[in-house]
């Protein structure tokens, strides 16, 4: 991941992408966990007020809201009490603001804290029908904490499949493909010697088939700097050779290894005696004692401008 750009992109790219699909499951996630939290609150709400009135009997009207009155504990605030014509009976703790509407059976109130529901004697066997107001001030933090867990796995999956997916990316494939990186740029800085920076043949599949073609390419590559070189060398041999003057060539430490033809025509002298030596150590050889001292500072001024590299 520290040095490879593509494993970077690639790790990204995978943990967007699950990142976006989960986005894309969550939303309809937290809508029905909404609703069954609801739907939870209204069936047990449903359930305790029934049995209250129940547990009463047949009451007579006047006793309805003090039974009723007596249910108001847990998630049942208040409510109301309708006959089955629609004729208002009474409240009973919190009043709702919810009228006796069939058409508009639940109302949520605008702070979140309180949830009305009606409910019509048909579907509760009573012999009224009831507008119930409920607590639903923890249906909030039920949700966010749905919401932190769901948010937290989201992650977890991703980071864990984003971590699997590069770790086998990078051992099949974007590891080979960092070494092919690597083999270029040391055969690019060293061209003649490309052959030296060849790929492990035995990779399998399409790696094995590019180690393969790229060893060839360096293969090519590498033959063909190499007959450049000689190239060029002979063509600075030809031209040494038919020049009228003769040529000398020195290494880095200043010790003749090359010279011309034309030296030993010109000067008589055998090639092999000077190859290897210095040109500076050659001055006196031949010299008289009385042209010595002219001959050592003609030496001198030689050797500096051999350091210097001059012309």
């Amino acid at each position: 991941m520290a040095r490879c750009r593509l494993c970077r992109l690639i790790t990204l790219t995978v943990f967007g992408a699950i990142l976006v699909v989960e986005a894309a499951i969550l939303v309809p996630s937290y809508i029905g966990q909404e609703r069954d939290l609801y739907r939870r609150l209204q069936e047990t709400s449903q359930a305790a007020v029934v049995s209250g009135f129940i547990a009463n009997g047949h009451a007579a009207e006047p006793d309805l809201l003090t039974i009723a009155r007596r249910l108001v504990r847990g998630w049942v605030k208040g409510g109301a009490l309708y006959h089955a014509d629609g004729r208002f009976i009474g409240t009973f703790g919190e009043a709702p603001e919810l009228m006796l509407q069939p058409t508009r059976s639940t109302r949520t109130a605008a702070d979140g804290t309180r949830f009305e529901v009606f409910w019509p004697g048909s579907e509760t066997a009573l012999p009224f029908d009831v507008v119930a107001r409920l607590d639903s001030s923890w249906i909030g933090d039920e949700l966010q904490n749905f919401l932190w867990r769901i948010l937290g796995l989201v992650l977890l999956i991703s980071g864990f499949v984003a971590g699997v997916t590069i770790f086998i990316l990078g051992g099949l494939v974007l590891g080979p493909l960092l070494r092919v990186r690597a083999h270029l740029f040391a055969a690019e800085k060293d061209p003649a010697n490309a052959d030296a920076y060849l790929l492990d043949p035995s990779e399998r599949g399409e790696l094995g088939d590019i180690a393969t073609a790229l060893n060839k390419f360096l293969f090519a590559v590498s033959e063909t700097r190499r007959q450049q070189l000689r190239d060029r060398e002979q063509r600075f041999k030809d031209f040494a050779d038919a020049a009228s003057d003769w040529f000398w060539e020195t290494d880095k430490t200043l010790k003749i290894r090359y010279l011309s033809e034309r030296f030993a025509e010109r000067t008589g002298v055998d090639p092999n005696r000077w190859l290897g030596k210095s040109p500076a150590d050659l001055l006196l050889q031949g010299a008289s004692p009385a042209e010595e001292a002219d001959t050592e500072a003609a030496r001198r001024s030689y050797l500096a401008d051999l350091a210097a590299r001059r012309p």
